[in-house]
């Protein structure tokens, strides 16, 4: 169950990936439980009784990680709509994000908008995870589409990524196309019959749910030795940046996390051997 846009958190740090929320309380457990006993009469007993106080149960194990490959990194890169760099290009990226996420406004002013000028040879691929206690980010994500309808996805997302406001609201979108000298009317129109948009929103969230991605922003990254690397958050990706410019992954370049430990480390196989820096 993802939390409802109605629900509060505490503020989110910039470089820390948002995640997404869910599970069923106890408390909900119980009242669906009842309502059934009121429903059914005296034979849901039993359906309360289990729901309530359900037998023990030995702890399910872990589900096993699955290796990133670079295989699995390009079929990533394949299923990205939006695309840019090098056919052949030394390393590839295949972002998820959210628009309205703080922590993706932060790897992109801090690395990505950078990665052209710093890394020889790179190609980059977006999907939409707009996340659910993020109210303006699906209205900016069918806004980057409209945009990509006229040739400027990536100005658009170069736009919204670093724009003032976090808030993104209507009039900053307007703006953000505006600026951009997009046909204004045809953006309306578009946005308007924004189906087709939240038909291809909806396809990336389900790629990302596939592949266990419940963050922004995550990465997937693969060089051409066949080294991979994945992570979540602005931070990370700052860490990684140093390994990057190289274009190898694993040349030892990657600062500690600040507090070990207490962060996600950067997932990386390296030579087929899984490694956590």
């Amino acid at each position: 169950m993802s939390m409802s846009p109605t629900e509060t958190e505490a503020p989110e740090t910039p470089s820390v990936p948002t995640r997404r929320k869910s599970g069923m309380t106890g408390e909900t457990k119980f009242m669906i439980a009842a309502l059934l006993v009121i429903a059914l009469g005296g034979g849901a007993m039993f359906a309360l009784n289990q729901m309530t106080n359900p037998p023990p149960v030995a702890d399910a194990p872990p589900a096993p990680a699955v290796p990133v490959t670079a295989k699995l990194v390009d079929d990533l890169f394949a299923k990205a709509r939006h695309q840019k760099g090098e056919v052949n290009a030394t390393l590839t990226f295949v972002e998820f994000a959210d628009f309205e996420c703080p922590s993706c406004r932060t790897a992109y002013k801090d690395s990505i908008a950078k990665m052209e000028k710093a890394i020889p040879s790179f190609r980059l691929g977006f999907m939409h995870l707009p996340l659910p206690m993020h109210e303006r980010a699906i209205p900016a994500a069918v806004a980057a589409e409209a945009a990509a309808k006229q040739g400027k996805f990536w100005e658009m997302y170069a736009v919204l990524f670093d724009a003032k406001s976090e808030g993104l609201n209507e009039k900053e979108l307007v703006a953000a196309a505006t600026s951009l000298g997009l046909d204004m009317p045809r953006f309306a129109a578009d946005r308007k019959n924004e189906k087709p948009f939240r038909d291809m929103i909806d396809a990336d969230m389900k790629v990302a749910t596939e592949n266990r991605v419940d963050s922004t922003p995550t990465f997937f990254i693969h060089d051409k030795a066949g080294n991979t690397a994945t992570l979540s958050g602005a931070g990370n990706l700052s860490r990684l940046f140093p390994d990057l410019k190289d274009g190898v992954l694993g040349n030892d370049k990657i600062d500690p996390l600040p507090e070990p430990g207490n962060g996600v480390p950067i997932t990386m196989y390296l030579n087929g051997k899984r490694e956590e820096r």
